[in-house]
């Protein structure tokens, strides 16, 4: 992530994304900790206010060091953690980078990952200048893989190896030179 760009806090019609604080610490473990959620994920629960703690730490020393950006989606009206996208993994060139993102279960099938994710690519393109976002879901993980449809994202059939669980997705940024 360039280190001349700061963190922005992204806005839709129903949702802020803003920056991880210590007062996320409980919606954070009910994030990290679901067992929905992390049905298709490869990573340790976090289980105590002291682990959430360490989280929001890393996760906002990382942003201020440019390694990642981080978002807590919210409702405009109401500010609570509904779930978080990011952008990581960013190549050497500045020119790739990653999304991921998680939703507490009774927020799923609303849209509001379909709004957020928008925000992400508009910013990830728009004010990154990003040439492409990769995307890594799991092959069953059908809601992931058809909002990254929705968004235009693509399969890379190289990535589609029987024994690996995950797909890659990529989205490339629009070309200037076409109008639509």
């Amino acid at each position: 992530m360039s280190s001349s760009l700061q963190f922005s806090a992204l806005q839709t019609v129903r949702l802020k994304l803003r920056q991880l604080s210590d007062g996320d610490q409980e919606k954070i473990i009910q994030l990290r900790s679901d067992a929905e959620v992390h049905k298709y994920l490869e990573r340790p629960l976090l289980r105590k206010p002291g682990e959430a703690i360490e989280f929001i730490n890393r996760i906002n020393d990382g942003i201020a060091r440019g390694e990642w950006y981080y978002w807590v989606i919210s409702l405009i009206t109401e500010g609570t953690l509904l779930g978080t996208v990011c952008l990581f993994n960013f190549s050497a060139d500045q020119k790739v980078a990653e999304v991921g993102y998680e939703l507490l279960p009774q927020h799923q099938g609303k849209g509001y990952m379909n709004e957020a994710l928008q925000a992400v690519i508009d910013f990830a393109f728009q004010k990154l200048s990003l040439k492409q976002i990769d995307a890594f879901s799991h092959r069953e993980n059908s809601a992931s893989l058809r909002l990254l449809q929705k968004k235009k994202f693509k399969a890379d059939p190289a990535n589609d190896k029987a024994e690996d669980p995950f797909l890659r997705y990529y989205l490339k940024a629009p070309d200037p030179e076409i109008s639509y």
